[in-house]
């Protein structure tokens, strides 16, 4: 149970969060475990999709396929996604939620809901309509293989809706986290993996490869249902304005885009990656996403657990422009990270062979 969600059982006014009250190096590391476990579980569990994933598919034609096709909607995902929203969100409405402001934090936040279900929804669009060029682009060496080819652009429209049920659960993650409220946004992606894993074990005997791709739209919109409840509980009354003029929405769409450009490096290089390896042998598009599931569970256990908690904190501790307790969190958490990446990136070179 998260910490911080004492009022869970009931509506809370906006504006009344307990956590927002005091916050000490106690309830950090709770939350931070809160985290933790949950990446921890969805880790495993994506292991285990793995595990399934390579048991039924290995390194074959429909492996590359699935990769290159989740590849495309998980871009703009990375780019528009969970933490580039929580990234550019989160400042603007804890300073609404400081100040007590519920009429502009629910104007804010309701319009920034609509405007991303309008934004994933043309990418959508854009996604299924332009399919066949994106693959040409992401994997041009899938065009040797027509039946690779076909399947990717085949498994690229089933998964479009991906974009839209994995984006609002990004922005449900980011308003939760204004709240300090953890368990939800960290358990929620355990859904997804599960979704996967039974999309393959009872569907491919009947539509084979295309069960990952059903898998995965399942596990996406799993992932937003599960955050509602606690959506509802936290007091916050959606409505379908979109006042684009608004000043805290016009801070957002500001914040986001420098954001969205760090992001982008990390993407291009996978993006570059999987290019040039779609004209290796069969099989190496695969090794190379398996690889990279390795690299990023160091990751999303330590590095962005311990972020995510504590950048709700930095927030409040800005917009009460207290610069004192902002350098003293800062500086714990980056001693955290220090103290667990830098042996954990010695212990993974060391050991790459025994894991994998």
């Amino acid at each position: 149970m998260d910490p911080f969600e004492e009022v869970a059982s009931k509506e809370m006014p906006i504006g009344s969060n307990p956590a927002q009250k005091s916050k000490d190096g106690s309830s950090i590391a709770k939350a931070t475990l809160i985290v933790m476990a949950g990446t921890l579980g969805s880790r495993i569990f994506g292991f285990i999709r793995e595990v399934f994933m390579a048991a039924y598919f290995a390194t074959g034609l429909a492996a590359d396929a699935y990769r290159v096709a989740y590849a495309i909607p998980n871009l703009l995902l990375q780019l528009f996604g969970s933490a580039a929203i929580g990234s550019a969100f989160i400042p603007v409405i804890t300073k609404y939620l400081t100040d007590k402001d519920n009429e502009n934090f629910n104007l804010v936040a309701s319009s920034a809901a609509n405007a991303l279900f309008l934004i994933f929804s043309f990418f959508m669009l854009i996604g299924f309509l332009l399919a066949p060029w994106v693959t040409k682009l992401m994997a041009p060496g899938f065009l040797a293989d027509p039946k690779k080819f076909e399947l990717t652009v085949v498994m690229t429209r089933i998964m479009v809706p991906t974009i839209l049920f994995l984006g609002l659960a990004g922005f449900a993650m980011g308003m939760l986290h204004s709240f300090d409220r953890f368990a939800a946004p960290a358990f929620a992606p355990i859904f997804f993996n599960i979704a996967v894993i039974l999309s393959i074990i009872f569907l491919t005997p009947r539509i084979g490869p295309l069960s990952l791709a059903l898998g995965a739209i399942s596990g996406g919109l799993l992932q937003l249902l599960f955050q509602l409840p606690s959506l509802r509980r936290i007091g916050w009354k959606h409505s379908f304005v979109l006042r684009l003029n608004h000043p805290g929405v016009r801070e957002i769409s500001k914040l986001i885009i420098p954001i969205v450009f760090s992001l982008a490096s990390i993407e291009v290089n996978v993006f570059i990656d999987t290019r040039f390896t779609s004209i290796l042998k069969t099989g190496s598009v695969a090794s190379l996403h398996y690889a990279l599931r390795l690299w990023y569970l160091p990751m999303g256990l330590f590095a962005v657990a311990i972020s995510t908690v504590l950048f709700p904190l930095f927030s409040r501790q800005a917009a009460k422009n207290d610069i004192d307790g902002l350098k003293e969190s800062l500086s714990l958490g980056l001693r955290l990270v220090f103290l667990v990446m830098i042996p954990t990136t010695f212990f993974i070179f060391a050991l790459a062979k025994p894991i994998v």
